[in-house]
């Protein structure tokens, strides 16, 4: 209910206060009076858009003071709480609006500032304004289902709905956002397991890559490293001219000089130990030898071997000991699933 207007400075009205009682009323007047500079002022008050003309001439600012009894519903208590207004305990608002010569706006709820759709939020679910063209809310379906509501004693009953069907969409909303969340954790869980299961295949262990290396650095050159192996056998011990052939020679006259010549024992004893040596050498290349008649298709599985390695790094941008970490992680985080 409009209980107090107070206007000032207002299109042609200076100063003026109306004070509304309780049940019907009519304000009439001549053409040019001033009675639609009330409904003007009335619409500026509840947050219609205004410009600098509706102040009166000669005075930098214009303002509205309204006073009205709201009732006490959902509705209303709601749009307080959205905008930051108490609600009074007697239901009495004090709306107040003024616009400057500048173009600036403030508006007033009780005292407490508030934006302009903040007032417009409040004026419009506790006034009902008719003017010009309002028949054209017939055709608005939310005025035309408010009309109804209102006439069939409906209102707490649509308020009771508006309340169940927000709690409806929140817990929608936290379901949904839950079933999201497993979603996401049943995803992170199969990648996990996947990681796992993909290095633990891999079967990596620290300092293997640089072991391939070298292996499949020896088998690339395996014709090569034979043929020089075989010289050096050749060349050592199975040829007539050999090392080993030439130095028995040696041996056996080293001791007959020892025999003649007591001093010269050492030089034979260096010479028994050369010898010695050199059979372990001859021997240790024959060793050699067996090793590379292994099997033909090592380097092929070798080569494998290292290309797996470099996808696995590659694709976890990491190094070897980097994987080995990382699976002993993984171990522990699909172990706490």
């Amino acid at each position: 209910m409009l209980q107090e207007l107070h206007i000032k400075n207002f299109g042609v009205i200076e100063s003026m206060q109306l004070d509304f009682q309780p049940g019907f009323l009519a304000i009439s007047g001549e053409t040019g009076a001033g009675k639609s500079i009330l409904l003007q002022a009335i619409a500026f008050v509840m947050g219609e858009r205004a410009d600098s003309d509706l102040i009166r001439t000669g005075a930098e600012e214009g303002s509205v003071l309204m006073v009205i009894s709201a009732p006490k519903d959902q509705r209303v208590q709601t749009i307080c709480e959205q905008i930051g207004v108490s609600y009074p305990s007697d239901g009495e608002f004090i709306l107040r609006r003024s616009l400057h010569l500048s173009g600036k706006s403030r508006a007033h709820i009780n005292d407490e500032p508030v934006t302009l759709k903040s007032l417009q939020s409040f004026t419009l679910a506790t006034i009902h304004l008719v003017r010009q063209h309002a028949s054209q809310q017939l055709f608005e379906e939310e005025f035309l289902l408010d009309q109804i509501d209102q006439y069939g004693g409906l209102k707490k009953l649509r308020e009771s709905y508006q309340e169940s069907f927000q709690l409806f969409r929140e817990a929608s909303r936290t379901l949904l956002e839950l079933t999201t969340r497993v979603q996401n954790t049943r995803q992170q869980e199969e990648f996990l397991r996947y990681q796992f299961e993909e290095l633990n295949r891999a079967n990596l262990r620290i300092g293997e890559e640089e072991e391939l290396e070298e292996v499949k650095q020896r088998l690339k050159n395996r014709v090569a490293i034979t043929t020089a192996s075989y010289e050096i056998s050749e060349t050592l011990s199975e040829s007539d001219q050999s090392i080993s052939n030439q130095l028995g020679k040696l041996l056996h006259t080293a001791e007959k000089t020892a025999h003649w010549d007591h001093s010269f024992h050492p030089i034979f004893l260096k010479l028994q130990e050369t010898s010695q040596s050199l059979d372990e050498i001859s021997r240790e290349v024959i060793a050699y030898q067996q090793k590379l008649e292994g099997n033909p298709e090592e380097l092929e599985q070798i080569e494998e071997r290292l290309a797996l390695i470099s996808e696995l790094k590659r694709k976890y941008r990491t190094d070897e000991s980097g994987l080995v970490n990382l699976l002993e992680e993984l171990q522990l985080k699909v172990g706490e699933i």
